[in-house]
């Protein structure tokens, strides 16, 4: 938090907010009604072996390594819902909200 482009407040705000909203998603996902698709997911992309690995409750650092490998495999084209050209970029940016 201590990046020269945090130094306003607001801005060590909305990175507090993201990192919020990501750390309430990986909570949500160990919810008891979403084991099958963490399992799934461990399965696909963090595989483990060994009796203990497969008793306990599924760590936070797996499943958010397990997301990553699966964004990077197959991450979406945004390219669909942003403009690509670089002025047109800059003047919807200029816009506040």
């Amino acid at each position: 938090m201590e990046s020269p482009r945090l130094w306003s407040f607001e801005n060590r705000l909305k990175l507090l907010e993201i990192v919020t909203l990501v750390y309430t998603f990986l909570l949500y996902l160990l919810n008891p009604i979403n084991r099958n698709l963490v399992a799934s997911l461990l399965r696909l992309k963090c595989h483990r072996t060994g009796k203990r690995c497969k008793e306990i409750i599924a760590p936070l650092y797996r499943l958010r390594w397990a997301i990553s490998r699966l964004w990077d495999d197959y991450h979406p084209a945004l390219g669909s819902l942003f403009p690509s050209h670089l002025e047109t970029i800059r003047v919807l940016a200029s816009f506040r909200c």
